[in-house]
């Protein structure tokens, strides 16, 4: 059985797939071996393959789960409260972006977002709280010298 989640999963696998097809179309991919596409065409290829894995994902639990109303679980918050929890904490992450830098701010954001989204295993809350900002930090400031706000205890950070 389709549902919605399957379709979201199915439209954003479309949509990296389209994009490398008219990234590759342009006169500038044919330049050098390291085009102005590179990186771009690595991201576009990431979301390809994580989009198929959620869309297969999808499809395989569309099929093992009989359909309920949503939101009953036990303990589970309305989705209209998790996604306003969300946007304040969007908002709150703008704002201290700018006062403890990215890492810090990354951090409290995704400590944060998991737990409003119901993710209650400690390892895998904090492995993803802390690693993605950790990893996206080292990454994009470290690794590849585009400068992230840092926090003002230390430039390392």
């Amino acid at each position: 059985m389709i549902n919605e989640r399957s379709i979201v999963a199915g439209v954003l696998l479309l949509v990296p797939l389209a994009l490398l097809v008219v990234g590759r179309a342009g006169e500038f991919t044919q330049l050098a071996a390291f085009s102005p596409m590179f990186f771009p065409n690595g991201v576009l290829w990431c979301w390809a393959g994580v989009a198929a894995l959620s869309l297969v994902t999808e499809l395989l639990a569309a099929r093992a789960v009989v359909p309920t109303e949503a939101g009953t679980g036990a303990g589970k918050r309305p989705v209209a409260v998790q996604l306003a929890l969300i946007i304040a904490a969007m908002a709150a992450f703008v704002f201290a972006l700018g006062e403890l830098g990215f890492l810090l701010s990354g951090t409290a954001f995704a400590l944060f977002s998991l737990r409003v989204l119901g993710i209650r295993s400690w390892p895998l809350w904090a492995g993803f709280g802390i690693g993605m900002p950790l990893v996206l930090f080292t990454l994009f400031h470290h690794g590849l010298g585009l400068p992230l706000p840092t926090s003002p205890f230390s430039y390392l950070f």
